[in-house]
């Protein structure tokens, strides 16, 4: 509350015969003025002449005493609004004064007895800037056109009538800006009273800005009270739509708290929320509830829709253990699915029989006969159980069975196309040599061990020398 500083002198003697209303600036008088729907008289004052001095006597309603301050209602060459603008410019502060009164009609009355008490200018009786002796005009609204204003026009909001658009507004508590959009553009119940009911506009989304509450405060906005918390508005909305505490749309009120968990059931056992399920497993489930080749795995909230079944169960039998599907035998066995799938086409493997994968025989024109292999005096019924006991695979295999090498000397199979061949080259293969009881894989091997030249070595192991007996080349 601002507390003018009044001489005693004449010049304070409008202050003293309207007996010291109190004033107060703008700020302090919206919240005096805020939650009131009663009619009031109020007067308007400057400080710039020297003296606290009245110049504008009104009557009004609401948040009528503000616009007076407003860009758009300041018009050129009107005596009340140069002195505001001049204010403002010279950032001199505006007092204000007020009186409620029970009735309209009261506060009208109160208003010629203000006027006629200080007097007009343009009559040369006091200071007031008024052109007229009160007792007409607006309550809550201002327009500078009157009628033709949008904002002074009677207009109907979800079909009840009103006014003014700033009556509207309060009464729905949204913006005087929403209600004139939704005149325009033919928002089903809003309209303003000379015009009617208008068409619905191409493109308009019967969506608008909502009063929205956080424990940050209240926002005249979703995206204003989203930006303020640091989220972006969908994140804002969920929060809202499911019940978080403190986070509500401010005319709707705080919505009950709804549980995000969903119940699921896998295999007749019944989980809670998706979450412990996936806790349970060690892995996420959502995949196999949407999955149409998962029925036991049933979402019970019913939000998830499972696909088609992309393929049937095939049932197989690996060596007498039945199976419902493909996938269970290969959890089971610890392989892979490709893999049994491709045994049970494969006549190799008579035992693994699987529904929908018929066993592929041979072309006898290319068949043969398992073929025994025999490695270091050890026999194996056929190159894939050789192979696997050595740990190579095949092809590495049939090279040492062909190899002429001292390595593969004892790697033969009766196949005739696995004989030992000599290389392409014409050179002849490996020969392993044995120096004092130590062996190496060439010739070359050995010279190099021994940082002796490759000659000497071959020379030395060819000797009939006693002293170099104990140098063998073998192979």
């Amino acid at each position: 509350m601002t507390k003018p500083s009044v001489s005693s002198n004449s010049s304070s003697r409008w202050h003293a015969q309207l007996n010291y209303p109190m004033l107060y600036q703008r700020h302090e008088l919206k919240i005096q003025l805020s939650g009131s729907d009663s009619f009031y008289v109020y007067v308007i004052w400057r400080q710039d002449l020297g003296s606290l001095t009245p110049f504008y006597v009104g009557k009004g309603r609401y948040d009528r005493i503000f616009h007076h301050q407003m860009s758009s209602e300041l018009a050129a060459g009107r005596h009340k609004d140069n002195i505001i603008k001049k204010l403002l410019r010279e950032d001199e502060v505006i007092l204000y004064s007020y009186h409620f009164l029970k009735t309209e009609q009261q506060a009208f009355e109160a208003e010629k007895d203000l006027i006629k008490s200080i007097g007009r200018n343009d009559l040369g009786l006091g200071p007031l800037t008024n052109l007229t002796d009160g007792g007409e005009g607006s309550s809550g609204h201002l327009g500078l056109l009157g009628g033709a204003s949008p904002v002074a026009r009677p207009v109907y909001a979800e079909g009840i009538r009103y006014e003014a658009i700033s009556d509207a507004a309060r009464a729905l508590q949204i913006e005087d800006g929403v209600i004139r959009n939704r005149c325009k553009n033919g928002w089903p119940g809003f309209y303003f009273e000379d015009t009617g009911q208008l068409e619905l506009s191409d493109g308009a989304v019967l969506r608008y800005k909502k009063k929205t509450t956080t424990p940050l405060g209240n926002f005249p906005s979703l995206a204003a009270a989203a930006k303020a918390c640091g989220i972006t508005s969908k994140q804002l909305f969920k929060w809202i739509r499911w019940g978080h505490e403190g986070y509500f749309y401010t005319v709707e009120g705080q919505l009950p708290r709804r549980k995000h968990e969903k119940a699921v059931e896998i295999e007749g056992k019944r989980f809670e929320s998706q979450k412990a399920a996936n806790e349970f497993f060690g892995r996420s489930i959502r995949k196999r509830l949407l999955s149409g080749n998962y029925p036991n795995w049933i979402d019970l909230s019913g939000d998830l829709i499972k696909s088609e079944r992309r393929k049937p169960f095939q049932p197989i039998i690996v060596n007498g253990r039945y199976f419902e599907s493909l996938s269970s035998a290969t959890r089971a066995m610890k392989a892979k699915e490709g893999v049994l799938a491709y045994r049970a086409a494969s006549s190799n493997f008579p035992g693994i029989i699987c529904e929908g994968i018929p066993k592929q025989s041979r072309d006898p024109k290319l068949a043969k006969d398992s073929i025994h292999v025999s490695i270091e005096g050890v026999s194996f019924p056929s190159l894939s159980a050789a192979a696997r006991a050595k740990g190579v695979d095949v092809n590495t295999l049939k090279q040492g069975l062909q190899s002429t090498s001292y390595k593969y000397r004892d790697w033969v199979c009766d196949d005739p196309d696995l004989q030992k061949k000599a290389p392409k080259d014409g050179r002849p293969g490996l020969r392993h040599v044995v120096i004092s009881g130590e062996e190496y894989r060439s010739i070359s091997a050995a010279a190099k061990a021994l940082n002796i030249g490759r000659d000497a070595v071959k020379k030395r192991c060819e000797s009939d020398d006693t002293e170099d007996e104990k140098w063998v080349l073998l192979g």
